[in-house]
């Protein structure tokens, strides 16, 4: 066998799928996901430690918990990017931790994923970076691919003129959109969000919110969230995990979070049962305002510092 056949039999490898056992119980029960004794560690710092979760199929899960508490590292392991110290991580039939190279292709092409920078191509349109997957895997016509990205884009408050714009001409907030709109353009069974709306306005807020919850309507899709967003987990979620020194400390539905006697969950969540009931109202507000528009904070000589048509 020549170096090259080597090298390519490695590539390939031995196909590892989650243990008959564990498979028939996870869809017995309609688990889709299912992670036990996960830990990671960089030099010193350990970043998970023996967490244990399960996601259901269907549900939307919204991960919370402060800055540096593992919540990126945890969604880039289900990804099969980061690859943990040890663990098991399965998702229906594959085995995550022992997947070779070929095989994670083949898992990923079954979900997407929001990168919390955004991860855009500079070099292309906002329209042509949320068609792009559709054309890469030819899912459906270059037509219907762009008219899809389109309509996508303005569900977020993107107008049309700004579609053919590179992302170094829009704001950081519209970055962010444009990714989370390439995240959903296939409508993939599973999508990972990495802080979808972190650094938003209470506007832009609504209007992500309003889009995932088409989405989690409309295509009946696993939605895993990391947020900082307290309303955003309790509008959206089915159930909330709280993530604290590595471990999910407390995991159930919106109302037992918000009642939750866990010192940690109590001190993270304490300051929004005062302000709930006021900001939600203002949310929904927001949500269905029709008023005068807005600057729309795009940064080219053209448009800057003036009234358009931006949401």
């Amino acid at each position: 066998m020549g170096f090259l056949d080597q090298i390519a039999k490695q590539f390939r490898g031995e196909y590892a799928y989650t243990p008959e056992l564990v498979l028939k119980e996870m869809r017995e029960k309609g688990i889709k996901i299912r992670v036990r004794g996960l830990t990671k560690s960089f030099g010193g710092l350990t970043v998970l430690k023996d967490l244990d979760l399960d996601v259901y199929d269907g549900e939307t899960l919204c991960m919370l918990g402060e800055s540096a508490s593992g919540k990126t590292v945890f969604l880039k392991s289900l990804a099969g990017i980061e690859h943990p110290d040890s663990g098991e991580i399965y998702i229906d039939e594959h085995d995550v931790m022992n997947a070779p190279p070929r095989q994670l292709y083949e898992m990923r092409l079954g979900l997407s994923m929001q990168f919390q920078q955004g991860a855009l191509f500079e070099s292309v349109s906002a329209l042509e970076n949320v068609q792009w997957p559709l054309v890469m895997h030819a899912t459906v016509s270059p037509q219907e691919a762009e008219d899809r990205a389109a309509k996508d884009l303005v569900s977020v408050g993107l107008t049309p003129d700004m579609h053919w714009k590179l992302p170094s001409l829009l704001s950081g907030g519209m970055q962010k959109r444009v990714a989370l709109c390439r995240a959903i353009v296939e409508r993939k069974a599973l999508i990972l969000f990495d802080e979808p709306n972190a650094g938003l306005d209470p506007i832009k807020c609504a209007a992500i919110d309003n889009l995932l919850l088409r989405i989690k309507k409309q295509f009946k899709a696993t939605l895993i969230m990391n947020t900082s967003e307290l309303f955003t987990a309790y509008n959206l979620s089915d159930r909330i995990g709280i993530i604290y020194r590595g471990k999910i400390v407390e995991i159930g539905e919106p109302g037992s979070i918000k009642s939750s006697k866990h010192p940690y969950v109590d001190e993270f969540t304490r300051k929004s049962k005062e302000f709930l009931p006021q900001i939600l109202a203002y949310q929904e507000e927001l949500a269905s305002w029709e008023g005068e528009k807005v600057d729309d904070g795009r940064r080219d000589s053209e448009h800057l510092g003036k009234t358009t048509g931006g949401f």
